[in-house]
């Protein structure tokens, strides 16, 4: 095999259409199999994503912490891939000890590289860590956060439907009945639902199963009967078939025997010799209960026995336990008392092994919650951290936008004013001072300088060396931008802050108009403003003078009839890349 140089913009399709799960791409399939190196770990992401598919999922599991643990060198989102197909594979294999640490190290990276998207859907996982612990409203409260996290993009439905699809089913577990129906109700009447080939029957199962448990016999049929349409359309016997066992029950509960034989008899022909275990113990357990309700009593012991038999044989404890129970209660009824206390002891010890099982698996989920809230706590801290860190280095409007979930800021500012500022005199003072000591004034300037800029709403961009840019806009309802970032100027100038201990000067300029704005990802995360009236400002600056406001022509119209400013006109300037331009000295009012 030939190894190949990748390109950024192939790596960036390859991680695309791993990551993203989209179609088929040969191009993309032979570039992974190139042999080039830095692919490996790719590749290994892909390895998994497909083991994972077809049901392997200790291969899964395996290939993705192996390839963790390898010296290879991986990508913050391969890691999160990784560890995130490791905690799917831990939870189908019932690994409640590794579960919450796998989906923790996912969420940790999914965070730090502000992916609000993919963090909504690890909390779909940690809902099902939740309620598999035994904690229903920790876990619904869970689905209900992912619910509002995804639900800001697109092609999300899938995801969103089965969240309020498995809140529903946890409230029907819970016996919350009116909750259940609320949801239930709500998906079934959905119709972007309709399109959902397996989620549509299960939703109408359970809303009959919930109208059944309410005592609503008549919406259980009509929704069963519903059910048995939209199986036939999604082609799905085993559907079908619940249909006809919960329409069966209906029947016997109303005493209308002959149409519980005659429904019961349909679920058995339409099962045919398909090998479905469980389903053949449901229907020949049923077919049981009618021979019960109809008074046969022998046939009805002896059908129940083949389907208690079966769910022993296929480890179905529930069901078993379910059949025996009714089953050791029968032979009692029947004067079979060696066959009824045989059972009954068989029971006891299912639910003994049952208990054991719980026992083991209570111990693992105790250990897991632990684990999980001492990581949310780290989760909250790091939130804040973060929280306190896109504020400091980017405006508070920007950061609201990002930490909900906007992927690309990018704005076109109609009218906003921009002001440069910088030290007069930089690199004499630079020369004459120790580094700590320059860091620790420059320290102090910006910081006062932030302070003079948020008392008069405006926001500080950057700092270019002793270079500071701000701006200001209409874009917070404040239309008066010019007149807030003229004050800002002057309190520099004039040295109305901590300028003045500092005993630095500083030269001012500023213009308005409209700018791009926008956040630049990659390694470091910025804010940025960009166009003419950017550079314009910057040649202001650079023709101002020691302790003053230079500023163009557009600044001073805006200015010209308010009572507090003083305007005065300067000669044309030639300003790079401008030409001539009229500029004003603004200064305040007595």
């Amino acid at each position: 095999m030939v190894n190949t140089v990748i390109s950024d913009e192939q790596r960036k399709m390859l991680e695309r259409y791993v990551f993203n799960k989209v179609a088929h791409n040969e191009e993309a399939e032979q570039l992974l199999r190139s042999g080039d190196p830095s692919l490996e770990v790719l590749l290994a992401c892909q390895q998994v994503s497909v083991l994972r598919g077809s049901g392997d999922n200790a291969g899964s599991l395996k290939l993705a912490i192996s390839t963790l643990e390898s010296e290879q060198p991986k990508t913050p989102m391969e890691s999160l891939k990784l560890w995130w197909a490791a905690g799917t594979a831990a939870s189908a294999l019932n690994d409640y000890g590794k579960i919450a640490e796998y989906l923790s190290n996912a969420l940790k990276l999914a965070e730090s590289q502000v992916l609000p998207e993919i963090i909504a859907r690890l909390k779909l996982d940690f809902a099902v860590l939740e309620i598999a612990a035994g904690d229903l409203a920790k876990g619904i409260a869970k689905y209900e956060e992912a619910i509002v996290g995804l639900s800001r993009y697109d092609d999300t439905e899938d995801e969103t439907l089965r969240a309020r699809f498995n809140i529903a089913s946890a409230y029907l577990r819970a016996n919350k009945l009116d909750l259940a129906l609320e949801y239930f109700v709500g998906l079934a009447n959905d119709p972007s639902n309709t399109t959902q080939r397996k989620l549509y029957p299960a939703v109408l199962q359970n809303l009959a199963i919930t109208y059944k448990r309410l005592g609503n016999q008549d919406e259980s049929l009509t929704t069963y009967q519903k059910l048995i349409a939209a199986a036939r359309d999604f082609g799905s016997a085993v559907f079908e078939m619940h249909a006809l066992i919960g329409i069966t029950d209906h029947y016997v509960i109303v005493k209308n025997l002959e149409k519980a034989r005659t429904t019961i008899s349909a679920a058995s022909k339409l099962l045919g010799n398909k090998h479905v275990t469980h389903m053949r113990n449901l229907v020949q357990a049923h077919m049981a209960n009618v021979a019960h309700a109809e008074g046969n009593l022998r046939l009805a012991i002896d059908g129940l026995s083949i389907a208690y038999t079966g769910a022993l044989n296929s480890n179905d404890t529930s069901n078993a336990l379910h059949y025996g129970n009714d089953l050791a209660d029968w032979m009692h009824k029947d004067g079979d008392f060696a066959g009824a206390y045989a059972i009954q002891r068989k029971i006891s010890q299912i639910q003994q092994e049952m208990s054991n099982l719980e026992v083991d698996r209570a111990v693992d989920l105790v250990k897991i919650r632990m684990e999980y809230d001492t990581e949310k706590s780290r989760i909250k801290d790091r939130e804040e951290t973060r929280n306190q860190v896109l504020h400091s280095v980017l405006p508070k409007n920007i950061a609201k936008r990002l930490m909900s979930g906007e992927q690309h800021i990018a704005d076109r500012i109609e009218r906003a004013t921009v002001l440069f500022a910088d030290i007069v005199g930089f690199t004499k003072i630079a020369s004459d001072k120790d580094p700590e000591t320059l860091v620790d004034i420059l320290e102090q300037l910006f910081t006062g300088m932030d302070e003079v800029s948020s008392v008069h709403d405006c926001e500080r961009i950057k700092t270019i060396g002793d270079a500071y840019m701000a701006i200001s806009s209409s874009e917070n309802s404040q239309p008066n931008h010019v007149e807030r970032m003229a004050l800002t100027a002057l309190d520099f100038a004039d040295g109305s802050s901590v300028i003045t201990d500092l005993g630095i000067e500083l030269r001012v300029g500023l213009h308005c108009g409209p700018v791009v704005a926008g956040v630049m990802r990659g390694a470091r995360l910025s804010y940025d403003v960009w166009g003419d009236t950017v550079n314009v400002a910057a040649r202001m600056e650079q023709l101002s003078a020691p302790s003053r406001v230079l500023c163009s022509e557009e600044v001073a119209n805006e200015l010209a009839q308010n009572s507090k400013f003083t305007l005065e006109k300067r000669e044309p300037l030639a300003v790079r890349g401008k030409g001539l331009l009229t500029t004003y000295w603004l200064s305040r009012r007595p």
